[in-house]
């Protein structure tokens, strides 16, 4: 399935305002279909056995979308899956600019978790698709998670939860208009080697709309400008003078 039909269907978080950050933790999330969060969709429809997959329980081996938590307690959920052996599967969350003005930059925050290790080093990668041009990585930094791989090849429990960071500040080449559609993407590929993928996930999604000077801040830095200008043309001509 490509990304572009996975976006399609998913309704947009309206963005009205430049300074503005938008969160989802995914904690409402229970493993299954209906819980996916407004404004996202996942392209694959695996939810069987689905729900919660716990840390602090035994390894399940079973291929299926879930809701991670570290245990039966824990109210910090994340969105993930055991992938097939073949395929990417697409989350993405979609935004429409209706602010008024151009976007030109923002920061895309995230957290990528794994719970288990097989024989495969599944990956994901996020991306991102400005008013239907297309998914690309453009402009990003650090944004590919690969899961480590374990020391056989049924899979097994890590001995902790892994958790890494990322975050990147993206400037686009052609501003982001109002009106127009971004899509935001993280795409779940299957790994290399053999038997099983590893049980990985997002969490901690952030997405935060660049902040653009105030009228009076920014006509005062043009004043600035033009007075410093001003300044350094009287002390010349008055050197040349001199001379």
């Amino acid at each position: 399935m490509s990304m572009a039909l996975a976006a399609s269907v998913s309704a947009q978080v309206s963005v009205t305002g430049a300074g503005q950050t938008f969160t989802e933790g995914f904690n409402s999330f229970v493993g299954t279909q209906a819980s996916v969060p407004t404004n996202f969709t996942f392209s694959d429809t695996d939810y069987t056995p689905g729900g919660f997959y716990t840390f602090s329980d035994a390894y399940t081996s079973a291929n299926s979308n879930y809701a991670f938590r570290a245990s039966a307690l824990s109210t910090d959920i994340a969105f993930g899956q055991k992938g097939p052996t073949s395929g990417t599967d697409f989350l993405n969350w979609s935004f429409v600019n209706n602010s008024g003005q151009d976007i030109n930059s923002v920061t895309i925050s995230w957290t990528a978790l794994q719970y288990s290790a097989g024989g495969r080093a599944p990956t994901i990668t996020q991306n991102y698709n400005l008013n239907n041009t297309g998914f690309v990585t453009t402009g990003l930094t650090g944004n590919v998670f690969t899961a480590s791989t374990g020391a056989t090849v049924s899979g097994a429990q890590l001995a902790s939860i892994v958790s890494t960071s990322f975050s990147s500040t993206l400037t686009f080449s052609t501003a982001w208009a109002n009106g127009q559609s971004l899509v935001l993407g993280w795409g779940f590929a299957t790994g290399s080697g053999t038997s099983s993928n590893a049980h990985i996930a997002v969490d901690n999604l952030s997405l935060s709309i660049a902040a653009v000077p105030e009228p009076s801040s920014a006509a005062l830095l043009v004043g600035g400008v033009i007075l410093v200008g001003a300044v350094m043309q009287r002390r010349r001509r008055a050197f040349v003078k001199a001379l």
